[in-house]
């Protein structure tokens, strides 16, 4: 399941890269891939690219997904948090 799409174009970041990662990997994982987009308006663009992140399920259980920016230094900095049960 794709959980982010990420530009790489003008006017970058600022500082701020948007990121996820998963309380319980074991459970499951957050993979993150460079890519492009051949749907119009869609990011990551065609031109200047980007990252898309998935959600990979390994077995069964709950785990907390952050939600933030990729350099924090703890979870407790991360702006969203959801609950992904997975069954």
């Amino acid at each position: 399941m794709e959980l982010l799409a990420i530009g790489n174009g003008f006017p970058g970041r600022w500082g701020y890269f948007p990121w996820a990662v998963s309380s319980s990997p074991e459970i499951a994982s957050v993979d993150c891939i460079k890519s492009r987009s051949f749907i119009p308006f869609r990011e990551p663009g065609v031109i200047f690219g980007g990252i898309t992140c998935n959600l990979i399920a390994h077995e069964k259980g709950r785990t907390e997904l952050y939600f933030g920016n990729k350099y924090n230094l703890s979870e407790d900095t991360y702006v969203e948090r959801v609950d992904a049960i997975i069954e």
